[in-house]
Formats: C-alpha cells, structure tokens, sequence
C-alpha cells in the first residue's frame, strides 16, 4: 500500500517536469536611463575572506 502511494506519489511529481510547451515569457528589454542621483560610500565592513571555513 505504501509503495504504490509513493510511486503515484513520485508519477505526480515527475509528471510536471515533462511539459511539452515552454510558458516562459521572453525576456522585457532593458531601458536606457541617465541616474538622477550620485551616491556616497558612507562605511563599509569586512566580512572576511571565507577561505577557512573548510569547504
């Protein structure tokens, strides 16, 4: 019983991935646009390297 229920359950799952029509909308050009503000660093903060934690 639970293995049918998990087979049916993963037929579902995998039924989404096998879509023969592609939704995705294209991509919106991008704008040319000239900034109205300049902007000012005012801190920072270091967060380290990210080399020893061991990956």
């Amino acid at each position: 019983m639970n293995t049918r229920l998990l087979l049916i359950y993963i037929l579902i799952l995998l039924s989404g991935c096998f879509g023969s029509k592609d939704n995705a909308e294209p991509p919106t050009p991008l704008v040319e646009f000239t900034p109205t503000l300049t902007l000012k660093i005012l801190w920072t903060a270091d967060i380290g390297s990210g080399d020893d934690i061991g990956h």
